[in-house]
């Protein structure tokens, strides 16, 4: 009889450590799971901090705007391209990839809006309006060419190549905003004939180029700077025994 009543508590407790085990084991489950949620609900508050978001572009890499009006227009066609325009991101999201591109002026000159889905159409219109109108680029184009005048002659292939680039690259973008290649041939002209190399200025005589279009003159510097390229590389230094 004693033996069976030792048994009988012997049971029992093992019974009533088992449910405590299992009630602690709920508990922290349930502590974890909410634990989790309040995670997620913090994530959702701070969008700029949510990984997964900025993660949709990781595999590429958006330029960066300082607030250069010349970087602009470039800078807004990939931005358009790759965020703005792109139907499977949030308006939040393509605000949180707006403010993580604009560095310097351009990052100050919007630090006054609250990242809100409300605020992101204004601050594309503010952008626009600061650093987007096209007469003021143009004139900053025309600006940075006629700059070039006061460089000093080129004396070798490289330092002229390096200034042609340079010349290009603002014709190209004044031909994109509309500026028509007549409009744009006087100053590239005065530019990249008087910066060249005398015998580089030699060739374009010969070949009868006195007063070339502005797609004439590129395409004999271009083909020039390539033969000179090619004479450069074909030539090999005699070994001396």
């Amino acid at each position: 009889m004693i033996k069976n009543s030792s048994q009988k508590r012997k049971k029992q407790a093992e019974d009533t450590k088992e449910e405590e085990a299992s009630s602690t084991a709920s508990r922290k489950k349930n502590k974890t799971v909410v634990g989790q949620e309040e995670s997620s609900d913090d994530d959702s508050v701070v969008p700029l901090q949510k990984g997964v978001r900025l993660a949709k572009l990781q595999d590429f890499k958006l330029l960066l705007f300082f607030g250069n009006r010349l970087e602009w227009t470039r800078f807004c066609e990939v931005f358009d391209s790759h965020v703005h325009k792109r139907s499977n991101l949030d308006t939040i999201t393509k605000f949180s990839h707006l403010v993580n591109c604009l560095k310097g002026d351009a990052a100050i000159f919007i630090a006054g809006y609250a990242v809100t889905s409300a605020n992101y159409p204004k601050v594309i219109e503010a952008l626009k309006k600061e650093y987007g109108r096209e007469d003021i680029i143009i004139e900053a184009h025309f600006e940075k060419l006629v700059g070039l005048v006061d460089r000093k002659p080129a004396h070798n292939d490289a330092a002229f190549r390096d200034l042609y680039l340079e010349a290009e690259s603002h014709a190209r973008a004044l031909e994109a905003l509309g500026v028509k290649p007549a409009g744009i041939k006087s100053i590239l002209q005065t530019v990249l004939v008087s910066k060249m190399p005398s015998d580089f200025k030699l060739m374009l005589y010969r070949v009868d180029k006195s007063n070339p279009t502005m797609e004439e003159l590129f395409e004999f510097i271009d083909s020039e700077l390539a033969a000179r390229n090619r004479m450069r590389t074909s030539v090999k230094p005699t070994s001396s025994h």
